[in-house]
């Protein structure tokens, strides 16, 4: 090396412009060490999210599924206690004549309006 150089080197470490700017480059290394952390962090928490999200589309999917074979159970339900109803209430109108036994006994129009009022 030669004494220029050494001078030189001499020089710049003892120059205030040197050293600051010496300090600012380590406090930036720094601080995006620190930025660099926060966005593993957030992408980590994205990730984590992500999931979640997908879990509860699912369990939104499950659940509309199930919400809808409730209610087609329901109108299928309904519309056999219509059917009964409708037998129940007026039974020479059905379609299929069966023949009724003497030994059975027949509603009662206060039974056919107490079934009527639990429907309704």
């Amino acid at each position: 090396m030669s004494v220029f150089s050494k001078k030189f080197e001499r020089l710049l470490q003892e120059s205030l412009t040197f050293c600051a700017l010496v300090k600012h480059s380590n406090e930036m290394a720094e601080y995006v060490s620190t930025l660099n952390a926060r966005v593993t962090s957030l992408e980590s928490r994205v990730t984590t999210l992500e999931g979640q999200v997908n879990v509860l589309a699912s369990t939104t999917r499950s659940l509309m599924e199930t919400v809808t074979q409730l209610v087609r159970g329901h109108m299928t339900n309904r519309k056999a206690i219509e059917e009964l109803y409708n037998f129940v209430a007026n039974p020479e109108q059905t379609d299929d004549e069966v023949p009724i036994d003497s030994d059975e006994s027949q509603a009662s129009q206060d039974e056919i309006a107490a079934y009527k009022k639990t429907l309704n």
